[in-house]
């Protein structure tokens, strides 16, 4: 082969791989020309991003900071409010004060002019505004009307009363004035209370001077899971602060019993009618005659046949209905009414002495009456004598 042929093959061979190194060339050109205007693209929409991310976090601030603000109004008006409404409430307070005191010793001086009798007027005046916080929360299960009706009574002024009815719902449910109008009754039962929580008012019933006190109380500590042995142990903190505070000579004292519950109730808390009525009220009169106060059985003439509360005495299976209510009303009849009839017996003696005492002087009177007839004959006979001697006289000088 020739040396121009030579040439012309090698030439033949390099000018392929040149073209295709052009077209490499080329192609890697083209491709990081378009890489690099992704680049620049996709660098120009992050900014857009950003930008509208941080125009979007700005207006949030803005509107944070504008929330932040109302907020801040929001919070001194209020305080603003609350303290206007405590400066309300103070000046309410204070009214309801000064009132409560002139209705107190308006109603002392009438009560001392029909009766004749003066009597202390005594006045908490811290019962207004009850705490939200439930002062009583350890005595019993917590709530508004516990609290209430607790500073209710701490509130009201005492004076002597006839009838003090005390304990749980069971008592505060019933209007027990209209059950006997011809006495001064106060209701000072409180739902949900417990026989401690009982113990931890009796200053406020002290202060209503009754001269009967019937309690009802227990019933919540069985609902509550006590069993008789605790029960026992509360009932005689109960029975010995009662024995302290209270003389005998001017207040009677009665228990009664607690009353049965319906076949679901019992089962619900886990009790029998054996249970209540044996065991616990068992231990209940037994406490009563050991401080010799008076028991009274309810629960027998509430119950059926089964020891379950009659359906026509309950409206939940614990609570009582009215017929319920008059059932243990003629419990306690007798010793309500025989106040009553003491009383008409000391009027009817003194009617009869008064009448005696009319009948010994209408008797005195008859008898000066024969007094005056046996002297006015004495003067007869003296007179007869006289004559007669004035005769003799006359004939003497006759003679």
């Amino acid at each position: 082969m020739s040396e121009k042929n030579r040439k012309k093959k090698k030439f033949n061979i390099w000018l392929p791989l040149f073209f295709g190194m052009l077209v490499i060339s080329i192609a890697l050109g083209v491709l990081l020309a378009l890489s690099v205007e992704k680049n620049k693209n996709d660098n120009a929409r992050s900014l857009e991003t950003e930008e509208s991310i941080r125009a979007e976090l700005d207006a949030l601030q803005t509107e944070h900071d504008g929330l932040v603000k109302e907020y801040d109004d929001l919070g001194r008006n209020y305080n603003g409010l609350q303290a206007e409404k405590d400066k309300q409430a103070r000046e309410l307070t204070e009214q309801l004060e000064d009132m409560t005191k002139r209705v107190g010793v308006a109603e002392a001086k009438l009560i001392g002019a029909v009766s004749g009798e003066e009597y202390d007027v005594t006045i908490n005046t811290n019962a207004f505004f009850p705490s939200t916080t439930g002062r009583y929360d350890q005595y019993c299960a917590p709530g508004d009307n516990y609290d209430m009706r607790f500073y209710r009574y701490e509130s009201v002024y005492s004076s002597p009363t006839d009838i003090v009815m005390a304990g749980d719902s069971l008592i505060e449910r019933c209007e027990w004035h209209e059950m006997y109008p011809s006495f001064t009754v106060k209701n000072r039962g409180i739902g949900g209370d417990v026989i401690s929580g009982l113990k931890a008012r009796l200053d406020q019933i002290k202060r209503t001077k009754p001269r009967k006190l019937f309690i009802l109380i227990g019933t919540n500590n069985i609902i509550f899971g006590q069993d008789a042995d605790l029960m026992k142990i509360y009932y005689g903190e109960l029975m010995h602060a009662l024995d302290d505070m209270f003389d005998e000579d001017e207040c009677e004292i009665y228990f009664l019993s607690l009353s049965p519950m319906s076949q679901e109730m019992n089962g619900r808390f886990g009790v029998s009618p054996e249970y209540i009525n044996g065991e616990v009220n068992g231990m209940l009169e037994e406490m009563c005659d050991a401080y010799d106060y008076t028991y009274i059985n309810i629960f027998n003439a509430l119950a059926d046949e089964n020891g379950f509360i009659e359906q026509d005495n309950t409206t939940d299976g614990i609570h009582f209905s009215a017929k319920g209510y008059l059932v243990v009303k003629g419990c306690i009849d007798p010793y309500i009414l025989e106040a009553d009839d003491e009383e008409e017996e000391s009027d009817s003696e003194d009617a009869d002495d008064s009448d005696d005492d009319d009948d010994d002087g209408d008797a005195d009177d008859s008898d000066d009456d024969d007094g005056d007839d046996d002297d006015s004959d004495d003067d007869d006979d003296s007179d007869d004598e006289d004559s007669e001697e004035s005769e003799e006289s006359d004939s003497e000088g006759e003679e």
